[in-house]
Formats: C-alpha cells, structure tokens, sequence
C-alpha cells in the first residue's frame, strides 16, 4: 500500500504499509488511522493500494475498511480486479527459498541470495525504464531541480488525470501546469541575470 502526500507542488512524502493476505487487519486500520489523522489537516492523500480484502461483499473486513475511509472523505476509483501475473503475491510464489536452510552457506550468502530473489520479483511486477537525464546539458543552465521536481509531479498528476479523469485531480493538475510554467520562465530570467552579472565581472575596465 502506498500513500503519497502532496501540498501544492511538491510530493511531500510516501509511506508504505505492508499487510500479508493472512495478516489482521485490525492493526493495519489502526496504523492506517493513525498515519491519515497526522496527515489529512495539512496534506492531500492519495491512496494506491491492495487492501486484500473482498471488495463490494458482505465480508466484515471490507466494510471495516471502507466505513474508515468514507470517514475521511476518500472515494474508489478503480472498480475492477487488479491482481494478474504482475502482482506481487503472485510472481514470488514460484520461487524456491531451499537456499534457506542450506548450513553450508553464510550467513551473508543466505541474504544476498534472498535480497536478489525479492528484487527479482519487484523489478518482474514494476519494470523498469531508461530515462534521458538532460542534467548535464550546457544548453540548460537554468533548468534547476526544483523545476525538475515540479516537472515530475506534474508529469505524475497528468498521467492520474487523464487515467481516472476526477475533478480533484484536473484541478491539481491544472494548478501544478501554472506554477510549472512560472517557476520555469522564473528560471530561465535569474539564468540570464546571472550571466550579465558574470559579463560585467570579467569586462575589462573602461569598457
């Protein structure tokens, strides 16, 4: 389960809680509450998760969850199965853990083994992608991280939008595109301030 908080231009923060299918779920909401009462006054909350219970049943664990979030205001908006080949839970059960209790290994062994294996199976359910990093461009002096940083959330809030199409998220969307679109035009004038200011420190005097 993640949790991403954001103002109104920066992701502020992600907390991750992880309940097993078999796990109680009576701590998890006590967790959950907790985290979204600390947060919900200063911060909009966006929940992107798999709760692991039975969705749109009689099952007492969904109800407990869905009566918790209707409290804080939060609504669903993906409606059908999710769980396929790429899930989690699903892409480690084919995995043989013999290594384990293999005596004959270290114990340094042992964990490295297990780390590989956990990180095969995120990098099987969450793939990768090769970004172009223009960090290093001398053409893009004045492209800072904090209008990077605000490319990457707008980039994000975009892709939700055009996905789940809610009101909330096309007007954050359209908010974060105007202060987008300032800070990089504020960028792009301090840039050039500064470069007239490095020209009149190197001119040679009586120029």
């Amino acid at each position: 389960m993640i949790l991403l908080f954001w103002r109104v231009l920066v992701l502020f923060q992600w907390n991750f809680i992880v309940r097993s299918p078999s796990g109680g779920l009576n701590i998890f909401l006590h967790i959950l509450r907790k985290i979204i009462d600390k947060f919900s006054c200063t911060c909009k909350i966006l929940l992107c998760c798999d709760f692991n219970v039975h969705f749109n049943t009689d099952d007492v664990n969904s109800a407990l969850l869905c009566d918790l979030l209707k409290i804080y205001g939060f609504h669903q908006t993906i409606f059908e199965p999710k769980s396929e080949f790429n899930d989690f839970h699903l892409a480690h059960e084919g995995l043989s853990w013999y290594f384990v209790r293999d005596k004959t290994v270290g114990i340094k062994d042992v964990f490295q083994d297990f780390q590989d294996a956990f990180i095969g199976c995120y990098r099987t359910i969450i793939p990768g992608r090769e970004v172009e990093d223009g960090r290093c461009s001398p053409g893009l002096g004045w492209y800072t991280e904090d209008v990077r940083s605000m490319r990457n959330n707008l980039n994000l809030i975009s892709e939700l939008d055009d996905k789940y199409k809610t009101e909330q998220l096309r007007q954050l969307r359209n908010r974060l595109k105007l202060n987008y679109e300032f800070e990089l035009n504020e960028a792009k004038i301090a840039k050039k301030k500064e470069e007239k200011t490095q020209e009149i420190k190197i001119r040679p005097c009586g120029l």
